[in-house]
C-alpha cells in the first residue's frame, strides 16, 4: 500500500465523504451515509470506508486533535461484506488505526473479469453496490527521457509515460509516478504530476498509444554542505479503471484546482450505491507499475 496511487485511493476512500460539510451554513441537513470502496486483483487488501455527515449546529471540533474530529464522521459499527457471484463472502472488520473496514484478499481473491456484491448494515439500514473488474491490464509501459537546463539552476528531466492501448474495448487511464531515494543518509518520496494528461480514455482510436508527459528533478541530498544525487528509483504507474471510478478520481483533480474559480462548475462525483440516504463508489481496477533506477545525467 506504499505504492502512488494505492494511496490515493485510500485518501479518496477516507476523505471524499468528509470534505465541505462543516463548510456548509445550512445548520438542518438530510442524513447520508457515505460508503467507498475500491478493489482490484493487484491490491492484497480489501478497504471500504463507511461514514456519515453531521448537522453543523452545535458541531464542536478539538483544533489539536485531528483524529478526533475525523471520528465524528466515521461508522465504526457496521456489518460490512463484499460477495461474489456464487455468493461466497468475506466480513470485513473495522480497524481503528486504517479508519475502514479491512480484510486480507488472500482468502477471498478478487479476480479479473468477474463482480463483486458490496453489503453495507448500518443501524438497521441496508446499502448495496455493485462492480466489475476489468478483464485485461495492460502489459509494458515504455519511457523516454530528456534531460535540459533548467532557468532555477540544476538539471531538469522531462519525461514522457507511454502504453499501448487494451483493444476491443472502452478503457479509463489514470496515469501516476513517483521518485523514491534509497540512500543510507537520506531517503523520501516524491509525487510526480502529469495534470490533466493523469486522466487518458481511448477515444481517439482502439489500440493506439497513450502517453504522458512531465518535467521533475530529481531527489538530492547533501553530505558535507554538498549537494549530491540520491540513488532513486523511478515507479510509472498506470491504472485501467472502472468509468465511475475514472470519474471520480478526474472529478475530484478538477474540483481541488478550480475550487476557488468562480467560473467554473465544480464536478458531481458518481454514485452507484443503493439504499435510502446512501450514497457513495463501489468500483474497480486493475493496475501496472514499472520500476526504473534513476541515474545522474
Amino acid at each position: 500500500m506504499k505504492r502512488y496511487i494505492c494511496v490515493l485511493l485510500m485518501v479518496i476512500t477516507t476523505f471524499v465523504s468528509c470534505s465541505d460539510v462543516v463548510d456548509t451554513n445550512i445548520t438542518e441537513i438530510d442524513e447520508k451515509i457515505f460508503i467507498t470502496s475500491f478493489i482490484s486483483p493487484e491490491n492484497d487488501t480489501l478497504t471500504v470506508n463507511v461514514s456519515k455527515t453531521l448537522s453543523a449546529l452545535g458541531l464542536e471540533f478539538n483544533l489539536e486533535n485531528d483524529t478526533e474530529n475525523l471520528n465524528k464522521f466515521l461508522i465504526n459499527d457496521a456489518i460490512v461484506t463484499i460477495a461474489d457471484n456464487s455468493d461466497n463472502s468475506i466480513l470485513l472488520p473495522y480497524l481503528e488505526d486504517t479508519f475502514n473496514y479491512v480484510a486480507s484478499s488472500e482468502n477471498f481473491p478478487i479476480l479479473p473479469g468477474e463482480s463483486y456484491r458490496l453489503e453495507v448494515l448500518v443501524e438497521g439500514n441496508f446499502y448495496t453496490a455493485n462492480c466489475s473488474i476489468p478483464l485485461e491490464n495492460i502489459l509494458e509501459i515504455n519511457e523516454q527521457f530528456n534531460v535540459v537546463e533548467s532557468e532555477f539552476g540544476g538539471e531538469e528531466y522531462q519525461l514522457n509515460l507511454n502504453f499501448t492501448d487494451i483493444e476491443n474495448i472502452d478503457n479509463f487511464y489514470f496515469i501516476g509516478s513517483y521518485l523514491e531515494a534509497r540512500g543510507e543518509e537520506f531517503s523520501g518520496r516524491r509525487n510526480l504530476s502529469f495534470d490533466t494528461e493523469a486522466y487518458q480514455t481511448d477515444n481517439l482510436g482502439d489500440g493506439t498509444t497513450i502517453s504522458a508527459n512531465t518535467t521533475f528533478f530529481p531527489i538530492y541530498g547533501f553530505e558535507n554542505d554538498t549537494q549530491q544525487f540520491e540513488d532513486q528509483d523511478l515507479v510509472l504507474q498506470v491504472m485501467n479503471a472502472e468509468a465511475p471510478l475514472y470519474e471520480l478520481l478526474k472529478a475530484t483533480y478538477l474540483n481541488d484546482i478550480n475550487e476557488f474559480n468562480p467560473f467554473i462548475e465544480l464536478s458531481i462525483s458518481p454514485n452507484n450505491i443503493v439504499g435510502e440516504g446512501g450514497t457513495g463508489l463501489f468500483a474497480s481496477y486493475r493496475y501496472f507499475e514499472k520500476k526504473i533506477l534513476l541515474e545522474e545525467q
